[in-house]
């Protein structure tokens, strides 16, 4: 890109199932859940978490920069130290500002279990970080929650 970008304000919550249409994790739901319809509802692929954060155009020029989710596991999940869980897009004019909100679903959050033989939801500590590559010179973002 010929701008620069800079990112603030991480906010982790749990996605609200309410009534507005317009919220990112009923959004998500309408994008996400028609292909599995076939398949009943098991809840895995339901919004459990919205993360977000502003990023803003620091730069002389129009730009685009692609925001990348990636979150870290407990211990107890056995999981790569990060993986990557969403992303998005993101083209400004110089000087403006955007929130931006991805969501996390039960299965985001989840690992296969080979002993039960089943998606699990691990206890502890999960990080995520902001981040424009899975390199962790250019993390922009970190905060964590617990389960």
């Amino acid at each position: 890109s010929y701008t620069t970008f800079s990112f603030a304000k991480l906010d982790i919550s749990q996605a609200n199932d309410d009534d507005d249409k317009n919220s990112p994790a009923s959004l998500y739901k309408q994008r996400r859940m028609r292909p599995y319809n076939n398949f009943g509802h098991s809840g895995l692929y339901d919004p459990v978490y919205t993360v977000t954060f502003t990023i803003q155009n620091t730069g002389k020029y129009y730009g685009s920069e692609v925001a990348q989710l990636y979150l870290g596991f407990p211990s107890e999940a056995q999981e790569p130290l990060k993986i990557l869980r969403g992303f998005e897009r993101i083209y400004l004019e110089p000087s403006e500002l955007k929130e931006v909100a991805l969501v996390l679903s039960r299965k985001d959050i989840s690992y296969w279990n080979v002993i039960n033989q089943q998606w699990t939801v691990a206890s502890g500590s999960y990080t995520v970080w902001i981040s424009t590559s899975a390199n962790n010179a250019d993390i922009k973002l970190q905060s964590s929650f617990n389960i």
